[in-house]
């Protein structure tokens, strides 16, 4: 892969916004119907904002959200070691819980789906695999590769590449290995249209908004016993200090779901207790036609994820305890 040419021409993108029913963080902002005079332009402007409205860090907030978390999952451990469906602390639950969005979804019964947890590396580690999940790696691979300001030469073959240096997906590699030639040759096509779409409509990011690709965020809690981890394709902007500072990106391959825009406050929530500081706005960006949502983060949609995370963590801590048990 070469850095792009910077007299790269790009075409046209589609930010509009559409409202999936059922998200539960409130009215759309001003922000996402702002229409400016290229497409680029608007991308860039939802991404920033406006700093005059970024919400000033609420230390108080922050410790409160760090001090419920840990007291509400080390309780849940207790409860269930203590009422028999594990054996002790010794056997209930001796290496840590792994809890990523796929996890949290499958526990809320988002999705259904082989049960699992991610091992450190941040793999699928149990949720079994499909094109679909293959397709998105493949993309978001691809996505993070032009917002670094490098070349897409042959996408399916780049894709693999980036996904072998980033070390985090074996799975989804032997996965696409092994795939019947057919289902491959299509799967290569596929991603190929995803790579010239972001191509011509992503817009450069000014290196002054210091873009960082594949953060990966672990945050332990009860004393290391669950560990929440999530993989952010892109955070823009400089840390904070006095004002929330950062946006954070997720980037789709597939067609917009409900699930999406709590996905990505799940990000917001882990980056605030990870950084002591919420991001001011969290972002997915849908490459097969360029859609890009935008939703401010609030006190109102940390406290509303934490209830949320904190019950799938509940559900998946009770199935892990009580197979301990079994056993």
């Amino acid at each position: 892969m070469r850095p792009l040419p910077t007299t790269m021409t790009k075409g046209a993108a589609s930010t509009g916004g559409r409202e999936a029913p059922g998200w539960v963080f409130g009215a759309r902002r001003d922000a996402d119907r702002l229409q400016m005079a290229t497409p680029q332009a608007s991308i860039l402007a939802l991404l920033r904002g406006d700093r005059r409205r970024r919400r000033l860090v609420d230390r108080e907030l922050i410790v409160g959200l760090r001090a419920r978390v840990d007291e509400e999952i080390e309780r849940s451990i207790v409860s269930l070691e203590a009422s028999g469906s594990g054996r002790g602390k010794d056997e209930g639950l001796v290496d840590p819980l792994y809890v990523t969005r796929r996890l949290i979804n499958y526990e809320l019964g988002v999705f259904r789906g082989a049960p699992g947890d991610v091992d450190r590396r941040g793999t699928t580690g149990g949720f079994e695999l499909n094109v679909a999940v293959a397709r998105n790696a493949l993309v978001g691979a691809l996505f993070r590769e032009v917002v670094m300001g490098f070349e897409i030469g042959v996408a399916m073959r780049d894709a693999m590449s980036v996904l072998e240096a980033e070390g985090c997906n074996d799975d989804v590699l032997e996965y696409v290995k092994g795939l019947p030639r057919e289902e491959k040759i299509a799967l290569a096509r596929e991603v190929g249209s995803h790579a010239s779409g972001i191509v011509g409509r992503w817009p450069a990011i000014p290196s002054n908004w210091l873009p960082r690709t594949h953060d990966r965020i672990v945050v332990p809690v009860a004393s290391g016993r669950v560990v929440f981890g999530a993989l952010v394709d892109l955070i823009i902007g400089p840390p904070p200090t006095a004002r929330s500072s950062t946006c954070l990106v997720t980037v789709k391959s597939g067609e917009p779901r409900v699930e999406d825009r709590e996905d990505a406050h799940v990000c917001a929530l882990l980056e605030t207790l990870r950084s002591d500081a919420p991001p001011f706005r969290v972002a997915t960006y849908y490459t097969r036609n360029g859609q890009l949502d935008v939703d401010d983060v609030t006190p109102d949609s940390l406290e509303v994820t934490l209830t949320r995370v904190v019950r799938a963590t509940r559900f998946a801590l009770r199935r892990r305890i009580v197979e301990a048990g079994r056993n």
